[in-house]
């Protein structure tokens, strides 16, 4: 189904990685060299080049260098900086190039091979890389301005859309190849010991500690007071006087109710993500240790002793050591081929274009067309997205319109406008859009999708309806959670505050740079109104608080006791809430190929057929096999998937009753759709207490449905304390305002005019603002 919809969530950094990049117009006149007789594409180039760019901007020398700069000015930076004898610019150029060339490579070498995929496999990586940009089309194109893959493919990834589906397709390849040989990988439980033994990197050990925290502005005296405690405690500890229980006493290491966290214990590894010191200390241990030490870091000073050193017969550990013996055993054999071959004449770069590639590049860092390749072509120009030049329109003033008043405080318009669209996109995540389907014309789109709003929802009420008082509803019990999480002394300090909006400030910076010019976008708060549906100013308030009611409840739902017996009390309230039904499907169109309903006695054959089918899963043939030979689906997933109540819209409501009243694995029925017979088969049964036959999903089983009723009840349970909470005191809006109510939802509406408005190149560019568009 194709949406317009906008970004919802300010998905900044994706949004940043995603386009820093821009504007490379294929060429097919130009090349940029061959190995083995096989031309580099570009799309390989661009995104080796795109990586190790990303991995330089994490490195000190790029921030001192290059922090805060883009475009043009990037670029002439870069080639005005020196390593060695060559420019930064140079130096990223040629790994760039030498990693495009080790790519083309191990094409050569692998696709000669068995365990290549086959023209089969081939066919279904091509379309798996091809549903994956649709997906970023579907999720992100309306935020670039466009539902067209071409244009949003150039935008945000600064090629063609074949480039990078070339791309995403030869990596696939690749990578399916490898795990053909890593399948073929055996090893003994002595060869995995030793593995570990050998490899102390892998080595996994179990601490206990109690830290004695050291404030960041301490002085020497301070500090040295800290640590004479702690040798205090640690002589006695070591002399017997005192057990680790007692030094946990002393630990800052707790939780927000003040207890330790963990009881101290810690699973320690190398990379485990510990503060470096602390884990070096883990990783280096090789035995149980009798005596404390002290590890001093940045946050004070560590008392910790090694209570196991945990071997492959732990279950997390022998995964990982597995999996990094295969990894290693595969990479090292190819990388020893792909080696032999790098002097080899036969894969040095051919009819090598060094200036064509530095274009490409240097386009990757600019995002606007060169003059040298602006020279080059006659042909027309496309619209290419490019960097957008500082802001020079200051933020406008947060909108103070008052909707409501909570306890005397004003509750400001853009509050509400968060919670309707929220509610509007709750109430609207189970329905059916495919009576949408087909719909081209992206105006008339909008106007049937407009009528959607005002059906009838529940209880009488239409969506917008529904929705208008859900907000309400929503926006109150976000005040009164904010005021809970104050009065526990949970708020954010002035300082947190400022460090918080600095760093949003930042991300928007960056962002309009890079993403500015792909939809005309040139003032921060253009920027985040298409993004949020309200002004820089606006979102920051509702930022502020948003995190700091998230910060809270996630804490005290963690806190929430969930016991066998009450949550399986809760389960059994609406067990089929939680059921899983795996069902495999084979699908035969009553349609023919111009979309119009088959003749009658073309039904009766196709129903002939099925009947066949059905009476073949009956006698025992392979499901998955007969979805291959008969379906019409092209389902990558071979017709199976996993149903569930919260996923009813995305089948055929006939299909799903009759599935969800299916008791035992096999039972397989014809099922007559509007425009298909659906023969479905039941693979799967996954409820609270057991799970049977397979799935579409590795994570399906008893104990991730166990997992999910659980945090549900702590959901709910923590609802009813803010209902409490609301009840207790009383809590209620005053003085609620219904013109700025329904101003909020005339807004929301307004997409529409939106999308006239940019029927005209022109009109879009004088256009003053842009309404948020709903999420379908």
């Amino acid at each position: 189904m194709r949406k317009y919809s906008k970004v919802i969530a300010l998905v900044l950094a994706l949004i940043m990685v995603s386009v820093a990049f821009f504007g490379c117009n294929n060429s097919s006149e130009k090349i940029i060299g061959k190995v083995d007789g096989m031309e580099i594409p570009e799309g390989v180039f661009i995104n080796n080049f795109f990586n190790i760019m990303t991995q330089e901007s994490s490195t000190a020398d790029w921030e001192k260098d290059f922090k805060d700069i883009y475009g043009k000015k990037l670029y002439d930076a870069m080639v005005a900086k020196k390593v060695g004898d060559k420019t930064y610019f140079d130096t990223l150029f040629e790994k760039a190039l030498e990693e495009s060339r080790l790519f083309m490579i191990e094409q050569s070498l692998f696709s000669k091979r068995d365990g290549w995929p086959d023209d089969e496999k081939q066919k279904e990586l091509k379309e798996n890389a091809e549903s994956y940009i649709e997906q970023m089309i579907t999720y992100y194109g309306s935020s670039f301005g466009t539902s067209d893959k071409e244009e949003f493919v150039q935008a945000a990834y600064g090629m063609s859309y074949e480039e990078l589906l070339n791309y995403f397709f030869m990596s696939a390849c690749t990578e399916t190849y490898k795990q053909k040989l890593q399948e073929a990988v055996t090893l003994s439980d002595e060869e995995l010991l030793e593995y570990y033994k050998a490899h102390a990197e892998l080595k996994t050990v179990q601490v206990r500690h109690s830290l004695l925290n050291v404030e960041t502005d301490a002085t020497e005296e301070e500090k040295e007071a800290v640590y004479t405690e702690a040798k205090e405690l640690v002589d006695k500890y070591n002399a017997g006087e005192i057990t680790f229980d007692d030094i946990m006493k002393k630990t800052g290491d707790v939780d927000d109710e003040g207890n330790p966290n963990n009881d101290g214990y810690y699973t320690v590894y190398d990379g485990a993500g510990f503060v470096e010191a602390f884990e070096a200390w883990g990783v280096k241990q090789t035995e149980v240790t009798e005596n404390a030490e002290i590890v001093e870091t940045e946050y004070g000073y560590h008392i910790m002793i090694c209570t196991k050193i945990i071997d492959t017969t732990d279950e997390t550990v022998r995964d990982r050591v597995q999996t990094a013996y295969i990894d290693e055993a595969v990479n090292s054999k190819l990388d020893e081929e792909i080696e032999a071959c790098k002097d080899d004449d036969k894969y040095k770069i051919k009819n090598y274009n060094k200036e064509y590639a530095q274009e490409l590049a240097k386009k990757a860092i600019i995002g606007e067309e060169t003059d040298s390749e602006s020279e080059a072509t006659n042909s027309e120009s496309e619209a290419t997205a490019t960097t957008t030049a500082a802001p020079s329109e200051p933020d406008a003033a947060a909108d103070t319109t008052v909707i409501a008043k909570y306890k005397e405080n004003p509750v400001y318009k853009a509050y509400y406008s968060q919670f309707f669209s929220q509610a509007m996109n709750t109430s609207l995540s189970g329905y059916d859009f495919s009576e949408l389907e087909g719909i081209e014309d992206e105006k008339e789109y909008y106007a049937e999708l407009k009528k959607v709003f005002y059906k009838e929802y529940k209880d009488g009420k239409s969506y917008i309806e529904y929705a208008k008082d859900e907000a309400l509803n929503l926006m109150l019990k976000f005040f009164a959670t904010k005021e809970m999480a104050i009065d526990a002394e949970k708020g954010y300090t002035d300082e947190e505050v400022e460090e918080m909006l600095a760093e949003l400030d930042s991300q928007i910076d960056s962002t309009l740079a890079y993403y500015g010019g792909t939809s005309g976008i040139s003032t921060r708060d253009d920027l985040v109104k298409q993004l949020m549906g309200m002004n820089v100013n606006d979102y920051k308030n509702v930022y502020i608080d948003q995190m700091l009611v998230n910060k809270y409840s996630e804490a005290v739902i963690e806190e929430i006791e969930a016991g066998d017996s009450v949550v399986i009390d809760f389960y059994k309230k609406d067990a089929d809430a939680y059921r899983v039904v795996s069902v495999r499907t084979i699908t035969k169109s009553l349609l023919d190929s111009e979309g119009n309903e088959v003749s009658s006695e073309k039904k009766a054959e196709i129903l002939k057929l099925m009947q066949k089918l059905k009476e073949k899963i009956k006698d025992g043939d392979s499901g998955d096999a007969l979805v291959s030979g008969y379906s019409d689906s092209t389902d990558t997933g071979n017709g199976l998937s996993d149903l569930t109540k919260a996923t009813k819209s995305a089948v055929d409501s006939k299909v799903f009753e009759w599935a969800f009243n299916q008791t035992e694995v096999g039972a397989v029925e014809i099922i007559e759709c509007e425009s298909s017979y659906e023969l479905v088969i039941i693979e799967g049964l996954t409820d609270y207490y057991e799970s049977k036959g397979i799935s579409a999903g590795e994570d399906v089983s008893e104990k991730t449905v166990q997992e999910q009723v659980k945090a549900e009840y702590k959901n709910y349970a923590y609802e009813d304390k803010v209902e409490k909470y609301i009840k207790d005191n009383n809590i209620a809006f005053a003085d609620v305002d219904e013109d700025v109510i329904n101003q909020v939802i005339d807004e929301y509406l307004a997409f529409t005019e939106i999308e006239e408005e940019t029927e005209s190149e022109e009109n879009t560019e004088n256009s003053e603002s842009e309404a948020a568009t709903p999420t379908t």
